[in-house]
């Protein structure tokens, strides 16, 4: 018998306190007892966010969010620019085009992040952009952008008039997301991440810039004006998922209990455990600008990342991601956020090499787990 183990960049594995929170009993959405949960849960967001801006919590996975920010904040017609950096930042590109913007992309080499440089130069040749769109991380190539600096450069750019708009989906909650001190308008997050929830809830950071420039009329369910106004009673606009906010706050509690600066560094020792055994094994870290919240391996050379991460599934049990739209067959994606620790990735390491043997490509996976256990023990 084989205990599954979940170690995708989302959905993640669930934290068990949220996942008897699942069980209820919930109150009604319209009383008092849930505005309580509404309003304490809005409050620890904002640790988490590193921010005193406005929490909005939608029901809805984090493309919602990204859907509610662009209709809300922009009008049909206007120029935002997007940081093209995989499947997850042409999503940006997607909404645009099918809310009527017009969506201009910043093209990214592969396996790089987009640099200070290059956001400077698109904003010189669109001086009339409203916004601009990203994710701080590309969980489908597993590279991270230096999301202060590329901030800085825009607001150097572009000052107030330019919003700076994050999917963090994949950041918040795993690695420092600091809204306020860098400048950020609205940032994104999502409950399947590193926040160990089922999917179905998705959460939004907007500054004080940004709540200026809403507008009613821009969606109807992603209304964020109309939201905004619920949300500042303890309520929400529409219905809401009550057992999944229930199962929420339970786990932000949680990770603000630990404190997000240990959270953070969890999650990064975890990153460098993984980087420090792929590397001994002969493997090959695919991005230059590596994520902390997971890992992209290259495949070996002739070989299907969709067979590593069969085997690995089906001999032991443990479930890592195949690549995405380009790199499907390229890389495999190992993750390090959420409720995951470092035995466990230990031990989907040594999956990893032993699957590979079986597939014909030996590694020293000794080598390799040996590599691991030197960062791992670093933490005590």
């Amino acid at each position: 018998m084989r205990k599954p183990r979940l170690l995708t960049p989302g959905p993640t594995p669930l934290l068990p306190e949220a996942a008897l929170a699942l069980a209820g009993p919930h109150p009604h959405h319209r009383t008092e007892e849930f505005r309580t949960v509404v309003r304490r849960l809005r409050s620890r967001l904002q640790k988490v966010f590193q921010t005193r801006a406005e929490i909005l919590l939608l029901t809805a996975s984090g493309t919602g969010a990204m859907e509610a920010a662009v209709g809300s904040l922009t009008r049909a017609g206007d120029t935002l620019l997007v940081v093209d950096s995989g499947k997850f930042g042409r999503r940006w590109l997607e909404i645009g085009r099918a809310l009527g913007r017009r969506p201009v992309p910043i093209a990214v080499p592969a396996r790089r992040a987009v640099s200070a440089d290059q956001i400077g130069a698109a904003l010189a040749a669109e001086p009339g952009a409203v916004a601009l769109c990203l994710a701080a991380c590309e969980s489908s190539t597993g590279v991270r952008v230096d999301l202060p600096a590329i901030a800085a450069a825009a607001r150097r750019a572009a000052g107030d008039r330019l919003l700076i708009i994050v999917d963090a989906i994949t950041e918040l909650g795993a690695g420092p997301v600091r809204t306020d001190a860098w400048d950020l308008d609205v940032v994104i997050g999502g409950s399947q991440k590193a926040f160990m929830v089922p999917p179905g809830l998705a959460f939004l950071a907007l500054s004080a810039r940004a709540t200026a420039r809403l507008e009613p009329g821009g969606s109807f369910y992603f209304d964020l004006a109309r939201e905004l106004a619920a949300q500042r009673e303890g309520g929400t606009a529409w219905t809401p998922a009550i057992a999944l906010i229930a199962a929420l706050d339970v786990a932000v509690g949680r990770l603000l209990e630990s404190g997000m600066e240990a959270v953070w560094q969890d999650t990064d020792r975890r990153a460098r455990m993984t980087r420090a055994a792929v590397e001994a094994m002969g493997l090959e870290v695919w991005p230059l600008d590596p994520a902390v919240s997971l890992t992209a391996v290259s495949a070996p050379e002739g070989l299907d990342s969709g067979r590593i991460v069969a085997e690995v599934e089906r001999t032991w049990g443990v479930r890592l991601a195949g690549g995405q739209g380009d790199l499907k067959g390229r890389i495999v994606r190992i993750a390090h956020l959420g409720w995951i620790d470092e035995v466990e990735t230990l031990g989907a390491l040594g999956a990893l090499g032993l699957a590979l043997g079986r597939l014909g490509h030996a590694v020293d996976t000794a080598a390799g787990l040996a590599a691991a256990l030197a960062v791992m023990a670093e933490a005590r």
